[in-house]
């Protein structure tokens, strides 16, 4: 009896114990949302190219704050040749707190369109806004086709082929006849069939 109530004690302390690392321990977000098409995916088995350090550094809204961190992902990136550098990011924010328990995420489903030029970032916009508007002096047209061109590969890449990219699109609702030209143009082979 009483090795018993010992046992149950001990378990019982054991597996407070771990529940409580658990919850310090840094999680990530397990489905996140692409913030052009608003494809939802699992962190874990899609995955995008993190945001270059360089840019981290140059875009104020990118940089690490007393407040938390970002983890951000570019969805797609083009250049003119003026030498700006157009990327559409995404991701989430891990907002700290204090009392040692787990982070508090932030995720963003709207992402944003910016462009670099040497070492100053300007945001435009949110990344699908940009698109839906397209205010051509803000970001022109060539760049919005590149835009869509290079999402559209990085969506084959992440998503494992144009196959599985196409499935996803079909089970998540993608209307082609909603879509913006340059993102219908890029996006047209895996959004027939």
């Amino acid at each position: 009896m009483f090795s018993t109530a010992l046992n149950r004690i001990a378990v019982g302390t054991v597996l407070a114990l771990a529940s409580y690392n658990g919850l310090s321990a840094e999680y990530k977000p397990r489905v996140l949302r692409e913030p052009v098409l608003g494809l939802r995916y699992e962190s874990a088995k899609v995955k995008f190219e993190s945001v270059p350090l360089k840019v981290q550094a140059s875009c104020e809204s990118l940089r690490d704050n007393e407040n938390g961190r970002g983890v951000w992902y570019v969805y797609a990136q083009a250049s003119d040749a003026s030498g700006r550098s157009f990327y559409v990011i995404g991701g989430y924010e891990i907002r700290y707190n204090e009392t040692g328990r787990r982070n508090k995420y932030s995720t963003d489903d709207f992402g944003v369109l910016l462009y670099t030029e040497g070492d100053s970032c300007t945001d435009v916009d949110s990344a699908r806004q940009v698109f839906d508007d397209r205010i051509f002096d803000s970001v022109p047209q060539p760049i919005l086709s590149k835009l869509a061109s290079d999402l559209a590969k990085r969506l084959v890449r992440a998503y494992g082929g144009a196959g599985r990219l196409r499935a996803e699109l079909q089970a998540q609702h993608i209307d082609p006849e909603e879509l913006p030209a340059e993102l219908h143009d890029a996006m047209k082979p895996y959004l027939s069939r």
